[in-house]
């Protein structure tokens, strides 16, 4: 009875290695089939996304034309804003304004006021 099962075995195996083999090939037919259809899913869901994003980036920029139009006509009416250009830096009259209170070194070589004793 031994012997009986000894030999049974490899043919259990072979039948066994087969069908997995079929099964491989099976899964890989489903997934060519399958595959194809998901890629135009994705394809699909993909342009949506994409088309969300652009209207979503349009309003953005509608936000920012907004914002940036009432912010340069907040500036115009600023003192200011009536004599020199916003370059995103200070104004040079505002510059001006705040160095006047400082001693002038310009031409002197000796020591700043500061210094002396």
């Amino acid at each position: 009875m031994a012997k009986q099962k000894a030999k049974k075995l490899p043919e259990e195996v072979r039948e066994s290695a087969g069908k997995i083999w079929l099964a491989g090939l099976g899964a890989l037919a489903t997934a060519e089939e399958e595959g194809s259809k998901l890629f135009k899913n994705l394809v699909k869901k993909g342009e949506e996304v994409e088309g969300r994003g652009k209207a979503e980036l349009g309003r953005f920029r509608d936000l920012v034309t907004e914002v940036r139009g009432k912010a340069g006509r907040a500036f115009e009416g600023s003192p200011a804003g009536s004599t020199t250009r916003w370059r995103g830096r200070w104004p040079a009259s505002a510059c001006r304004a705040r160095t006047r209170s400082r001693p002038s070194r310009r031409g002197s070589r000796s020591s700043p006021s500061w210094s002396r004793s």
